[in-house]
């Protein structure tokens, strides 16, 4: 038996020390044969039941990532640690070089932040977090398909179209409106420039029948909910599937109706 002191409140809000006694369980008898010996439940295990759970916190943000960037839970817990350990690492995320098509052509292997590269210089084997993350998006930017998929969604672009009532110089303000939307034109040798004050009957003819038969390469798969949890329910996977092509068909639109708006 050991006695040690405690703090605890009493009912004036003042800290006063009370006694703790730790008691160790002596033995059981050496008569006492576990198998037949009396037994009492003291509780019950409450029986299962099915609920639904809302993520908090960190794990609200987690999920928020992963319907936005198209990650799976797995991809997601890589990426956010491999960032952690750059940062941890103090790695400044803004060292990076210029893609080009030499870049996206070159083995990864050669790329400055290759752990083989920083180990000969900071005597480093393990730092490879940064290296993780530029790797990821290599594999995205190297492939045309997954490439078109995130600049479909990409956080940077500006979606705003200027206002009919916008005041101003109408060139300075429309055609750049105009410039940053031809990215993504199936076929950009239809659209011609936008021209100035100057242009021709032709020209400005020929700019608006591009733009009247203007056709969108953006698709938005990368915006879809996530199959995470879902477990093998083939009738709940078909019903996902459904609910995001309906939603990629009502982005489509809610697109288009912004082109022609502009």
């Amino acid at each position: 038996m050991a006695a040690t002191n405690g703090i605890i409140a009493n009912g004036n809000g003042a800290a006063t020390i009370a006694p703790t006694l730790l008691l160790a369980l002596p033995p059981s008898p050496a008569d006492w044969d576990r198998e037949r010996g009396p037994t009492r439940a003291h509780h019950h295990i409450h029986p299962t039941r099915r609920g639904r759970i809302e993520p908090v916190g960190e794990e609200f943000l987690s999920v928020v990532r992963r319907h936005r960037f198209g990650r799976s839970l797995a991809q997601d817990w890589e990426l956010e640690a491999a960032l952690r350990d750059a940062q941890a690492a103090d790695v400044d995320l803004d060292d990076d070089e210029e893609e080009t098509p030499q870049l996206l052509a070159s083995n990864p292997d050669d790329w400055k932040h290759h752990p083989d590269k920083k180990a000969g210089s900071t005597g480093d084997t393990n730092d490879d977090a940064f290296f993780k993350c530029i790797q990821k998006a290599w594999e995205v930017l190297s492939d045309s398909v997954r490439r078109r998929q995130w600049d479909s969604v990409d956080p940077e672009f500006d979606e705003s179209i200027p206002g009919p009532k916008l005041k101003g110089d109408f060139f300075a303000t429309f055609g750049p409106a105009f410039e940053k939307e031809a990215r993504f034109c199936k076929n950009p040798e239809t659209l011609s420039p936008f021209g100035d004050k100057d242009a021709t009957k032709d020209g400005v003819e020929a700019f608006y029948r591009g733009w009247f038969n203007f056709e969108s390469w953006r698709t938005f798969e990368l915006l879809d909910e996530d199959e995470e949890g879902l477990g093998d329910s083939r009738d709940e996977k078909r019903y996902l599937d459904k609910k995001n092509r309906a939603a990629r068909a009502k982005l489509k639109k809610e697109d288009n109706a912004r082109i022609n708006r502009l």
